[in-house]
């Protein structure tokens, strides 16, 4: 049992949060704990300044 629960985790994890997390942004807004965002933002990484939160080690 455990581990099947596990695969099932394993395999379907982050499709499932995806879609939890999904359905709690269409919850009205005083019904969500203030803590939980409301949508997922993810910047178009080909814009300029999305990379710099990335930083590179240089070797001296």
């Amino acid at each position: 049992m455990t581990i099947r629960f596990r695969g099932f985790i394993a395999d379907y994890g982050v499709p499932l949060m995806f879609l939890v997390w999904t359905a709690i942004s269409y919850v009205p807004s005083g019904s969500v704990p203030k803590g939980i965002p409301r949508h997922f933002f993810s910047p178009n990484p080909w814009s300029p300044g999305a990379y710099e939160n990335w930083t590179v080690t240089m070797a001296s």
